[in-house]
């Protein structure tokens, strides 16, 4: 048995799946920013 999506469950899914996407790089963001002093910390020495 095949069940058929119709396609208000599709744009359900996209829009989940977006937003999912977008909090996912808003985290890896504010991550980076918060790294990023200790990674030229570290790096002070390599020129």
């Amino acid at each position: 048995m095949e069940q058929k999506l119709t396609i208000e469950q599709i744009q359900n899914f996209k829009g989940k799946s977006v937003k999912q996407l977008a909090i996912y790089a808003l985290i890896a963001g504010l991550l980076l920013i918060l790294i990023s002093p200790l990674v030229k910390k570290l790096m002070q020495e390599v020129k």
